[in-house]
């Protein structure tokens, strides 16, 4: 039962912070070959994404990104590097802000997913 309300909590929570699922794109990343970087603890960038040429970005302290949620995000990309992986990478097509980055995946190019 305790279960059941966690996951009514959290799709609560999310529909309520989380911007629109469908307004989303969805992208391979591969962190091998495009580039990202790390901001202190609440900044995260990442270059090469075709149809965002300034990048993209995660910024905790500027959006409702969490210091915690980029972290993860960072060490998803740090995994995936190391295992020679993608990530798939959800964001705004307007602003470039990061709205989710998955767990390491195998795709071959970066492209919509």
């Amino acid at each position: 039962m305790k279960t059941k309300k966690a996951v009514l909590a959290a799709a609560f929570l999310g529909a309520i912070f989380l911007p629109a699922a469908s307004q989303a794109v969805t992208v391979c990343f591969n962190p091998t070959t495009q580039g990202y970087d790390m901001n202190g603890e609440s900044k995260l960038s990442l270059w090469g994404v075709t149809a965002m040429p300034n990048g993209l970005t995660a910024d905790a302290k500027n959006s409702w990104q969490t210091e915690l949620s980029v972290a993860s995000w960072y060490a998803n990309l740090l995994k995936a590097q190391d295992k020679g992986k993608q990530v798939g990478v959800a964001y705004d097509p307007v602003t470039g802000d990061i709205w989710y980055i998955g767990h390491m995946i195998t795709c071959t190019a970066n492209t919509n997913l």
